[in-house]
C-alpha cells in the first residue's frame, strides 16, 4: 500500500514539474517574442530566433538556422507580398519581418487545420502583427501532389514571395503550387521550397523554373531545399580591339 502511495505522489510531482517547465517555457516564449517586437531592427537576432524556437519546442539545427536566414533575408528584400504554404512559429517572425521592410508588405499563409489557424492568429493579435493574414483550405488530391483547396481568387496579385515547405497536409507541395497558383506571383518573384526530395518533384521544379525564364539553385541536398529566382542574364563576351 505505502509503494502504491509512493508512486501516486510521485506521479503528482511529476504532473506539476510538467506543467511548471510548460509555463515557464510559455513565459519565456513570450518575453522574447515582445522583446523582438519592440526591438525595432529590420534583421531578426539570430540568437533570439534559437531561443524562441527551443521554448516552442523545436530546438532549431544549422540547416533550419540557414533557411529561416534566407526566409528573412527575402521577406525584407521582396518587391511583393510574401506567401508562405503552412502556419507555425515563423509564420510570426515573416509578420515582423515584412513589417519592418522600406516597403511594407504582407504575409499570407495557408493552414488546413481551424483550431491551429485560430490558435496562431491570437498569438498575431498579442503580439500587434497585424499585416499576416491565414486561410484555412482543405488538403484536396492532385495528380501527384496534395493542395490546398483553395481558391487563388482570394489572394492578391503580387507576391515577391513564397515559402514552400512539404509537409502533411501538401506532400510534393511545390507542385501544387505551380499547377494551382503560379498566376499570382510577379515576374521577379522568388521561390524558397523545402523538403523537396523526390526526383519526379525536383525535376518538376527545373521544368517550371524554366519555362518562366528562372533558375534553380540548390542550397542544401538534405533537406531538399532551393531558391528559384529571376535567372541573371550572362554577360556577353568582347574581343578586345586589335592594336
Amino acid at each position: 500500500m505505502q509503494i502504491v502511495k509512493s508512486l501516486g505522489n510521485f506521479d503528482r510531482v511529476r504532473t506539476i514539474r510538467a506543467r511548471t517547465d510548460v509555463f515557464a517555457r510559455q513565459y519565456q516564449f513570450d518575453k522574447l517574442m515582445r522583446q523582438l517586437c519592440h526591438a525595432g531592427e529590420t534583421d531578426l537576432p539570430d540568437q533570439i530566433v534559437r531561443d524562441l524556437y527551443a521554448h516552442w519546442g523545436d530546438p532549431i539545427g544549422e540547416a533550419t538556422a540557414g533557411y529561416l536566414r534566407s526566409a528573412f533575408n527575402h521577406t525584407v528584400q521582396s518587391n511583393g507580398h510574401i506567401l508562405q504554404c503552412g502556419v507555425n512559429l515563423l509564420t510570426l517572425l515573416l509578420g515582423i519581418c515584412a513589417s519592418r521592410a522600406e516597403k511594407q508588405k504582407h504575409v499570407w499563409c495557408l493552414t488546413e487545420d481551424p483550431h491551429w489557424a485560430n490558435v496562431v492568429r491570437s498569438w498575431l493579435t498579442q503580439y500587434s502583427i497585424a499585416n499576416t493574414h491565414i486561410i484555412v483550405a482543405r488538403p484536396q488530391l492532385g495528380e501527384g501532389y496534395v493542395w490546398y483547396g483553395v481558391d487563388a481568387k482570394q489572394f492578391p496579385g503580387d507576391f515577391g514571395l513564397v515559402l514552400c515547405e512539404g509537409g502533411a497536409a501538401s506532400p510534393g507541395g511545390i507542385v501544387g503550387f505551380t499547377e494551382k497558383m503560379e498566376h499570382i506571383v510577379n515576374k521577379n518573384c522568388t521561390l524558397l521550397p523545402r523538403f523537396v526530395v523526390k526526383p519526379k518533384d525536383q525535376r518538376h521544379l527545373h521544368r517550371w523554373a524554366e519555362c518562366n525564364g528562372k533558375q534553380v539553385v540548390l542550397l542544401n541536398k538534405k533537406e531538399g531545399f532551393f531558391k528559384v529566382s529571376v535567372a541573371v542574364a550572362a554577360k556577353p563576351k568582347t574581343t578586345p580591339l586589335p592594336g
